[in-house]
């Protein structure tokens, strides 16, 4: 139904009068969608139109001239009768539902009562199967896919058989070689024993022998080193000194080889100890350098040092070490400065 209308005041006036209606108006309060067209609004909804819940579209009715009152249209259905082919078609469906679902069922049965035998089969033998018969067979009862499905399974139960034989061949000549393996394996491990024994004697004898063989060389040498000390005090020729001085620089070169090959075979053994004793460094630094000045005089070179005062006199640590540090550093020193002055510094890190 479409109708026509326009607003008066609460009241709304329509152009011609709505079905099973003889009046021409109504109250605006009972019609919004008509009062919403009215005022310029368009739009679709499910509302209570006239005391009766409808379907409706409504707009405004334009004119150019503003002067002409302002009317709306609305299209209205029964919302009973707007939605009776939906529910018509929805019974319709579930109608189908149900009988395509009752269809089903019996099919299934049907199909479910032909299978159930060769499935019952099939599980029986998988069962089998599983507790360790590799090689149970089912029986194939048809042609159809169940029956396909029996075969194939045969199939993969008889592959399975012989890959489960390969197996066992593989395993047991592969227990062979591990325990030949495992006995040759003993073999290498005795005899790297033995090799590390032997090795380890002779790592200690070399060791014992280093030792020995420094001490018994550092004790003549020192001797040699003092007795030439003692004669280069005396008055000598100028090529005599010089001799002499050459016979001091090999012999202390010599020493400190020798002191080097005592401290590695103490390494070696894991015998090295760094003592902790108190000394007087401005005393080991002098006595030190008092042996180097000997070759830097031969060289014609300046020999100094310096201490910072901020150093303590007395430390505590392994002196002989320190000697060594300072006696390697300075000699080398020495040796490679052809001319100038070497100059040792004492601070504090």
């Amino acid at each position: 139904e479409v109708l026509v209308g326009t607003q008066d005041g609460d009241t709304i006036r329509y152009l011609f009068a709505p079905r099973h209606r003889t009046k021409r108006e109504t109250s605006a309060a009972t019609v919004p969608t008509m009062v919403a067209a009215i005022n310029g609004q368009s739009g679709a909804e499910v509302a209570r139109y006239d005391g009766s819940e409808v379907l409706a579209r409504f707009q405004p009715i334009d004119y150019h001239d503003p002067e002409f009152r302002r009317w709306g249209l609305v299209a209205r259905i029964d919302a009973a009768e707007a939605w009776l082919p939906l529910s018509y078609l929805q019974r319709v469906v579930i109608l189908i539902q149900v009988g395509l679902l009752i269809l089903g069922a019996a099919a299934a049965y049907l199909l479910a009562r032909r299978a159930t035998r060769s499935i019952r089969d099939l599980t029986e033998t998988a069962t089998a199967v599983a507790a360790g018969d590799v090689g149970a067979q089912v029986q194939v009862h048809s042609d159809d896919e169940i029956g396909v499905l029996a075969e194939t399974f045969n199939r993969m139960t008889r592959e399975l058989r012989a890959s489960y034989d390969k197996l066992e061949d593989r395993v047991r000549q592969r227990t062979a070689e591990l325990t030949e393996e495992i006995g040759l394996r003993k073999q290498i491990g005795e005899s790297l024993r033995e090799s590390r024994k032997v090795a380890e004697s002779a790592n200690r004898a070399k060791g014992e022998f280093l030792a020995n063989m420094s001490h018994e060389i550092r004790t003549p040498l020192n001797a040699v080193i003092g007795l030439t000390e003692v004669v280069l005090r005396t008055e000598l020729q100028s090529s005599q000194r010089e001799h002499l001085r050459t016979v001091i620089d090999s012999a202390e070169s010599l020493l400190s080889v020798i002191n080097d090959i005592l401290d590695f075979s103490k390494i070696e053994a894991g015998k090295l100890h760094l003592e902790e004793v108190p000394f007087n460094l401005h005393d080991v630094v002098g006595d030190t350098l008092k042996s180097l000045a000997v070759r830097a005089d031969y060289k014609t070179l300046e020999l100094a040092c310096f201490v910072d005062p901020e150093m303590p006199s007395t430390l505590i640590g392994d002196p002989l070490r320190v000697r060594q540090v300072i006696t390697n550093l300075v000699g080398n020193a020495i040796k490679f400065t052809e001319r100038g002055e070497v100059v040792v510094r004492v601070r504090p890190v």
